[in-house]
């Protein structure tokens, strides 16, 4: 056993330990200078004289990501300090953990707490000093009963994120996903009329991604084996895939309509024709695409490539009579990269592909 001056001299030991490995003035530093940028960015927007909803909503359409990235910043650094002193600072309390293995103990709510080597009796309990991540002492065995031990880990909700493209444990991401939903939720609020729709498509995303994740721990937690079938999940995440393209093909349709539609001018209705003939066969590719229909598919693929040849073919035809007018002739050799490409494309998905 030891005596407490030992005791006292292993924690100062160990905290010095683990403010080297894992706090160092130098990281300290940068985080402190990252969350006073943020600070600063946030400052410099105006955004804290705001006085109206008005106001805030110009500040914030003029310069919301400047906003966003120093609000990460900021919390960036908060973590790190609020980290650095309840793993550090705060005195080591004294609690009964689980040895599993010679580098693990477990708590009793399934917290798992690493430490280099341990030569205690595995499957014991022991008493334990310690901070919120950290062991700094391991003090007697625990020879009472203790009911309601869980031995399954318990991981962390925001160090711990899965999503549709895979699964990533013991990093910073899922927060990174909650900042990025913040200017799609206020470009919801404070946005007027059809602007709505892409606040909704800016939010819809993140938070598919939360409810994803958070579905998935929900029945990680219920596995007894570790493992969850995703399939499920995987369906809706390709469904919502497809909606949100639906909707922004659409989007991007009543666009190129509405700007169509407003052009007074008889010349540019002319010019622009071919942007609204693309745009609409490039739609129903995509919508063909998800409804898994070939041969629309290759109809609208072959219209799409059509009517880009003729504005191509014609374009150069009127830049090629203009090169001649102004007896420019050497320019003719220019345009023939751009015939010989123009060429290629229409042998290539409309004489070929058939």
């Amino acid at each position: 056993m030891k005596d407490d001056i030992m005791i006292k001299q292993d924690i100062i030991k160990k905290r010095k330990e683990i403010r080297k490995k894992y706090y160092s003035t130098s990281g300290l530093f940068v985080a402190t200078i990252l969350g006073s940028l943020g600070l600063l960015f946030i400052y410099l927007t105006g955004i804290f004289g705001v006085t109206t909803y008005d106001e805030f909503f110009q500040i914030f359409s003029k310069n919301g990501i400047i906003i966003i990235f120093g609000i990460f910043f900021l919390f960036i650094t908060l973590y790190c300090w609020l980290s650095f002193i309840i793993n550090v600072l705060i005195k080591p309390k004294k609690e009964i953990l689980l040895l599993i293995d010679n580098h693990t103990f477990i708590n009793k709510k399934g917290k798992i707490f690493y430490i280099d080597n341990c030569d205690k009796k595995i499957n014991k309990y022991y008493y334990v000093l310690k901070t919120h991540n950290y062991i700094y002492e391991i003090l007697e065995e625990y020879s009472g009963n203790i009911k309601n031990f869980s031995l399954k880990e318990k991981k962390s909700y925001w160090l711990n994120f899965y999503s549709p493209i895979g699964n990533f444990e013991n990093l910073f991401l899922l927060p990174i996903v909650y900042v990025i939903l913040i200017p799609g939720i206020l470009s919801f609020i404070m946005s007027k009329g059809e602007q709505k729709i892409f606040g909704i498509i800016f939010s819809i995303v993140p938070i598919y991604i939360i409810m994803y994740d958070l579905i998935y721990k929900i029945k990680l937690k219920k596995s007894s084996n570790n493992e969850v079938d995703d399939t499920n999940l995987l369906k809706s995440y390709l469904t919502l895939k497809n909606i949100l393209a639906i909707i922004f093909a659409l989007g991007i349709c009543l666009f190129v309509i509405n700007l169509y539609v407003k052009m007074s001018d008889l010349k540019s209705k002319i010019i622009f024709l071919p942007f609204l003939l693309c745009t609409i066969n490039g739609i129903g590719y995509m919508l063909a695409k998800i409804f898994n229909k070939p041969k629309l598919q290759n109809i609208f693929l072959k219209s799409y490539v059509i009517i880009f040849l003729i504005f191509w073919f014609a374009f150069l035809i009127f830049l090629t009579i203009k090169i001649i007018e102004v007896k420019a002739y050497i320019m003719c050799l220019f345009t023939i990269p751009f015939w010989i490409a123009g060429i290629y494309i229409f042998y290539k998905f409309v004489i070929k592909n058939k």
